[in-house]
């Protein structure tokens, strides 16, 4: 659950771009969808580091887009911390069945 005093610590530590109430029409190939209580666009690998740190120290829960190309969003919208990385982490190597690497 995504609570005020999360939302706050995510905008005192996360460098990146921060979004409440957005609407995920305009991240999904296919134009619809409801509205993400809350999207974050990490600035680089530290800072996704620590947003998920947050939201595991909130016990909320996430889930990671990227172009929108496979995803239908319900009108109803997500109650996760979205996490975009489409703007910062242009190349996304799956190394093997645990581990991906960032560039």
């Amino acid at each position: 659950m995504i609570t005020p005093e999360l939302v706050r610590r995510i905008k005192e530590k996360i460098r990146g771009e921060i979004y409440e109430s957005y609407p995920m029409h305009k991240r999904t190939t296919f134009k619809v969808g409801g509205v993400a209580d809350l999207l974050v666009s990490p600035f680089d690998i530290n800072d996704l580091l620590n947003l998920v740190t947050l939201i595991k120290e909130f016990n909320a829960t996430y889930i990671v887009v990227g172009a929108g190309s496979n995803i239908i969003v319900k009108d109803e919208g997500l109650r996760d911390v979205v996490i975009d990385l489409t703007k910062n982490f242009t190349n996304i190597i799956k190394e093997n069945e645990t581990f991906i690497r960032f560039e």
